[in-house]
């Protein structure tokens, strides 16, 4: 049994991030799309493959921030208030970095689109890390 407990923990530390990381990439190419539908930026299109790019490097630095931060440790607090903290900490530096380094470096990905990707992670990453939790408990 302690094994089989073992085994699913190691799963866990995989998958929670895993899902994290997609779910970031996926608010970066939604907030392109609804940025496009906007039609903000009739004058600069950025391509699709920069735009994705630019969300696998983000993903990549906030799961890095939320696992230097603690938040895929299996101890969970009251009503997962440290988790859902560290994650709005995480995401909001992952962010913070990337609209520092799309300042200071020449890729062409919108602010809007960081803008918007910011908002719908910072929505969509502390429920679907609470859905979890509470399927798992």
């Amino acid at each position: 049994m302690v094994m089989k407990r073992k085994i699913f923990s190691g799963v866990l530390l995989i998958i929670d991030p895993a899902i994290d990381f997609v779910l970031v990439v996926i608010s970066v190419v939604l907030a392109y799309y609804f940025y496009l539908s906007l039609e903000i930026g009739k004058i600069a299109y950025d391509p699709l493959e920069l735009v994705t790019f630019g969300g696998v490097v983000f993903s990549l630095t906030v799961v890095a921030i939320l696992f230097r931060l603690g938040t895929y440790n299996k101890e969970s607090s009251l009503l997962n208030i440290a988790e859902t903290t560290n994650t709005i900490k995480g995401v909001s530096l992952g962010f913070l970095l990337a609209s520092l380094t799309l300042v200071l470096s020449s890729l062409g990905i919108s602010r809007y689109v960081l803008l918007v990707a910011y908002i719908l992670t910072l929505v969509t990453l502390p429920l679907c890390q609470y859905k979890r939790d509470t399927f798992l408990a």
